[in-house]
Order: C-alpha cells, then sequence, then structure tokens
C-alpha cells in the first residue's frame, strides 16, 4: 500500500534528471571584463600610471561565475606578472613602460588592456642657476626687470615618454601656459622667492625662483682731482672741486683743468633701492666736451668693482678713475656740463642712474708758478678766449673782457662790479689783482686793472705780460729816492682843450689849467665813465708776445708808448705852479712826454 501510496501520490510527476534536462546542459563560464587598479584610465581599454618601484597595476578578470574553479580556465595572455590567484595579473611600475599588454580569455573573445608607465624626470628653468641650494631645492637666479625677453622666465618639465599625451597630465602651481605643454611661463617683474612645483600623479618636481632686486645707486658727492684750485675771490676760500647733491647750482664748485690732460674722479653713491642679495656692480660716468671750433671729445670714467650689500646705505668708488680720453686741446668755458651716471645691468648692459652738471674751466697751460686762480679773472680769460690753443691767439682775445666797459667786468664771487677809481677816495690803496678781489666797493686804480690783465696770462702759464709804469723821469726818479731829473708834470689824461690863444708850441707850459686849458667829457674807464683827468703816474702792461701796450683801465690796446700817448693824454701839467701851468699839446705835433718804465725787466723802454 505505502508503495502504491507513493506511485499513486507521484504517478503523474516526471523524475528529477528528467525536469533538468528539460533547459539544457549549463552555460560556460566566460571572462565578463578586465579590472585595473592602480592606474587611470585613457579612452578605451588603455590607462597610464606613473614609475613606483614599490607598487603594482593589478589587473583582475571577471568571470562568470566568479569563482576559483573558473579562474582556473582563464587563458591569460600578453605582458604582466601572474599573481598569487588565478584571476589576478600584475605589471610593475618600477620603470618606464609604453603599451604594456595584458589579455585574457575565457570562453570568450579575446579582451585586453594597454597599461602606460610615465616617469616625470626633471623640471628646469631659463634663469642662470645658483649654485647653493635651499631647503633641498636647486635655486634659479634672475632680477626683476633684467630678464629678457618680456621679463618671465620659463619653467620646463622633463617626461618620459617626451609626449604631448604625458605633458597634458602636469599640474603646476602656478604661472601661466607656455609654448609647449610642459612649461610654464612666470613672471620676474617683480622680487621675490616662489616654490614651482609640477605633478604627474604621485610624482612631483620642484625648484626655485629666486627672483632679486638688482640695486639702484644714486650719485651723491663727486670729487675731482688733477686739476687747479680756484680761489674764490679773495674772501670766501677755494674750490674744493667737490660737487654734493643738494648744494645750490650757483654753489657747486667750478673745476679748472689744463686742455688736453686728464680728468679724474671718484664719487659716493647713496643706495636707493638695496639689492636683495650681495652684488658687485660697476658705475660708469659720461661726459661730451665740444670745444669752440674743435671736435667733440667723449669722456668716460668706470669705476672698479663695487660690491653692495643687501644693508649698505651707501657706496664708493674703490679708487679714483682717470677719464679714457683728454680734455679737449682747447681753451674753453664750459657753463654747466653734463655727466650722466650710469649703473651695470646683470644682463651685461647699462642702466641710467642720474646726471650731475659742473663748471669746467679750460685753461692754455698749467699756471704760472706761484700765480693764484683766482675765480673772476679765470672766469673772463676763458670765456673770451674759448677755441684758442696758443698763446699768440689767447693774449688779444683775453683783453676781450676789458674792452666792454658797461657792463665790463663783474666779481664773480658776488655780481660786484668792478671799477677804475669809482668811487675816488676808495680806490687809491687798491693796487693789485688781490686787493682788487677783495675791495668791498670793487674799486682799484691803475695798478690793480693791469695786476688783473697779467693774472689772466699768468692763469693760463703765459709769463710775458709786464707791468708798466707810465710817468715823466724825474717822477719816477723822485718815487723811487733818485735825483730828479726834470719837473715833476702831471699829465692830462684825454679829452681836454687848449682855448685862446691856441697853444703855439708842443714842448712847452703855454696855457692856465682849467683857465684856457679845460676839460671836455673824457675818455670813460673800466664802468666808470668819467675817471680823475689827471695822473702823476699810470700802469699799463706791455705783452712780449705780440709786443704790444695794453691799458685795461681804459681797454684800450696799442702798438707802442708813441701810439698810447696819441690816444691816452692831451699834455702836461704842473697844477702847483703859477699860470702858464699846462701845455705840450699832443695834438700838434704827438710825441713821447711821459716814459714808461717796465717793472719786469727793471728798465725804460726803449
Amino acid at each position: 500500500m505505502a508503495g502504491g501510496g507513493m506511485g499513486g501520490l507521484f504517478g503523474n510527476v516526471p523524475a528529477l534528471g528528467a525536469v533538468l534536462s528539460c533547459f539544457g546542459p549549463p552555460p560556460p563560464p566566460v571572462l565578463v571584463r578586465l579590472e585595473v587598479t592602480g592606474a587611470t584610465r585613457l579612452p578605451g581599454n588603455h590607462w597610464w600610471t606613473v614609475v613606483d618601484p614599490a607598487a603594482n597595476v593589478t589587473v583582475r578578470a571577471r568571470t562568470k561565475p566568479d569563482n576559483a574553479g573558473v579562474w582556473a580556465q582563464i587563458a591569460w595572455g600578453g605582458q604582466g606578472v601572474a599573481a598569487a590567484a588565478a584571476n589576478l595579473k600584475t605589471v610593475p611600475r618600477n620603470a618606464v613602460a609604453i603599451n604594456t599588454n595584458v589579455n585574457a580569455q575565457l570562453n570568450s573573445p579575446l579582451q585586453t588592456v594597454l597599461i602606460d608607465v610615465y616617469d616625470l624626470t626633471a623640471l628646469v628653468c631659463d634663469l642662470p642657476l645658483d649654485q647653493n641650494m635651499v631647503n633641498g631645492l636647486h635655486q634659479w637666479k634672475g632680477y626683476a626687470g633684467y630678464v629678457l625677453p618680456g621679463n618671465t622666465t620659463t619653467a620646463t618639465a622633463t617626461t618620459n615618454p617626451p609626449l604631448p599625451g604625458v605633458w597634458n597630465k602636469l599640474r603646476w602651481s602656478g604661472g601661466n601656459a607656455g609654448a609647449a605643454l610642459n612649461q610654464r611661463v612666470f613672471s620676474t617683474t617683480t622680487a621675490r622667492d616662489e616654490v614651482v612645483v609640477v605633478t604627474l600623479a604621485s610624482l612631483s618636481q620642484s625648484i626655485r625662483l629666486h627672483i632679486c632686486q638688482w640695486p639702484v645707486l644714486e650719485v651723491q658727492e663727486v670729487d675731482f682731482s688733477g686739476g687747479h684750485q680756484i680761489d674764490i675771490d679773495e674772501t670766501d676760500g677755494v674750490f674744493h672741486d667737490h660737487w654734493i647733491r643738494g648744494r645750490r647750482q650757483d654753489r657747486q664748485s667750478r673745476l679748472c683743468y689744463t686742455k688736453n690732460t686728464n680728468v679724474t674722479l671718484t664719487a659716493t653713491l647713496r643706495v636707493t633701492t638695496h639689492p636683495t642679495d650681495q652684488e658687485t656692480v660697476q658705475v660708469r660716468a659720461t661726459a661730451t666736451f665740444n670745444p669752440t671750433g674743435g671736435a667733440p671729445v667723449q669722456i668716460r670714467w668706470v669705476s672698479g668693482n663695487i660690491v653692495v650689500q643687501p644693508a649698505d646705505a651707501q657706496v664708493s668708488f674703490p679708487a679714483p678713475v682717470a677719464g679714457n680720453n683728454h680734455i679737449p686741446d682747447y681753451v674753453e668755458f664750459y657753463d654747466g656740463k653734463d655727466i650722466a651716471w650710469e649703473i651695470s645691468t646683470p644682463t651685461g648692459g647699462w642702466a641710467p642712474i642720474g646726471t650731475t652738471r659742473h663748471v669746467f674751466y679750460v685753461i692754455l697751460a698749467n699756471p704760472v708758478a706761484g700765480a693764484t686762480v683766482y675765480w673772476t679773472p679765470l672766469h673772463y680769460s676763458c670765456l673770451n678766449a674759448r677755441g684758442d690753443a696758443t698763446a699768440a691767439a689767447l693774449v688779444p682775445h683775453v683783453f676781450n673782457a676789458f674792452r666792454g666797459l658797461n657792463p665790463g667786468i663783474r666779481r664773480m664771487r658776488d655780481n660786484k662790479k668792478l671799477t677804475y677809481w669809482n668811487p675816488e677816495s676808495k680806490a687809491g690803496s687798491v693796487s693789485d689783482t688781490q686787493l682788487l678781489m677783495a675791495s668791498p666797493s670793487g674799486a682799484g686804480h691803475c695798478g690793480s686793472w693791469a695786476s688783473l690783465l697779467i693774472t689772466m696770462h699768468n692763469i693760463h702759464g703765459i709769463n710775458t705780460a709786464d707791468k708798466v709804469f707810465v710817468s715823466t723821469a724825474a717822477y719816477r726818479n723822485h718815487a723811487t729816492g733818485l735825483p730828479p731829473g726834470g719837473p715833476i708834470y702831471q699829465f692830462l689824461v684825454q679829452n681836454w682843450q687848449f682855448l685862446h690863444p691856441p697853444a703855439s708850441a708842443n714842448n712847452a707850459l703855454t696855457h692856465r689849467l682849467r683857465h684856457n686849458c679845460v676839460k671836455r667829457p673824457g675818455i670813460p674807464g673800466q664802468n666808470n665813465p668819467n675817471p680823475p683827468p689827471m695822473f702823476l703816474n699810470h700802469f699799463v702792461v706791455r705783452s712780449r708776445t705780440d709786443n704790444r701796450i695794453y691799458d685795461p683801465s681804459y681797454g684800450a690796446d696799442f702798438a707802442g708808448q708813441n701810439a698810447w700817448e696819441a690816444g691816452a693824454i692831451h699834455g702836461l701839467c704842473d697844477s702847483s705852479a703859477p699860470s702858464p701851468n699846462a701845455g705840450f699839446d699832443t695834438t700838434l705835433a704827438p710825441g713821447r712826454l711821459l716814459e714808461m718804465y717796465d717793472m719786469t725787466a727793471d728798465a725804460v723802454i726803449p
């Protein structure tokens, strides 16, 4: 019954095997996909990563069913290293590799992945490489404003392989895109330190940009040497050949040099912009001298090496420097000669740092031994002899300073008019250049004016100008204590007029002074339209260079004594004698009435 019952119960139900056979045999296992870890996917089945000796790329085969029994059936191909599990394969990252092929197959089409291993090998810069490393980083040094072209620098990363496909995976810490994907551009317009980092996945390279400030200097003082010291017209000391920033231009030193000689200078400079690091610079100065009638001459002074520390307030030339050319070979007055100053740059050029202005007097030759180079005679002699190169040319030209009687010569230190006998009461004791330069009134008698002209000659190295004493021989003998040789006459300075009766002789006293020998408007003197009308004596200058008589008191020159008498006096007088006490009318028959005594030669001029 039991058996029948069971049979009856399941009599119409198929056996289990029969049921399974209705669906067919189970499907074979298949490879579903290949999964990659440790790399980044590119388009398709391409993957990339970077070199890391301690890491691998893992390729995992996903199967269906996904179990060890099925994994054992996977047919691996290509490259890679088998792993502990049969569904894994590894690709080492210890070296650069391109298109590493890993493939697998399991009852399905072959599946493949390609794996690239890249390397980031270097980061460099187009600035100069500093030998110093800072915090373990290579330092590339440049100078703000001096990086060419464009005041930028380019950092370049090197990859392996060096392909744009690798470069576009680079990541930068700053800067702007460069010409290539592996380049980055950084500004160098401002001084700073910047660490530049480039990364490629887990790899990185770093460098340090050291953008420095180049020093900027400003001339504070200039000292000149090799010239001649200028006396500031007796009362105010001397010019010290020293230019100082901030001093009024009219108070700056005047400089005096002999033509065709060297100018030497040194300078002190303020550090207006401090350098980032210690730097070594040079400073150069340039001036162009344009002589009257001559070709321009450029003179350049270049300092030795000047070390500028970041904390320096000022620096100086290590030693005085001579110019590369001599001052031009002509007498000259350069009023406001500019010297342009420059500092060397880190690129090998020169950058301007300002201009200084100076006054140069150029004289013909070294002054006569013992001669004082007073400012006023130096100025007027150079001004009037500009372009002269010989004594023969200079002597007559220098006298042009005396020909313009009004405004005439002014003392340079105070712009005071220098006068001949004006006022008379203060001129009698002023008898030489030194006293004329010191005179409060600026007045001097003829002796001081003759000395002034001789001083002008002496300043230029000319010693052929002699001071000449003009008088009657009797007066000279009287003045020197010698026995008198005749009447002590005064001479009448033009213009006088002998009235009725007309003078009857040119060798006798024929008229009464100020009665029928009367004063007319006379010859003007230096800054004085009406000098005294008569003198016992007078001083003029005899030049042995051109053999002429120069009378600086009246601004006239003559071929000799006879010519001077004809142009300067009208006769003689004895104002202490009774009438007739005036005569010797030179208009009747000019002749030699006076004596010219050369005080330098200690002899009468024949």
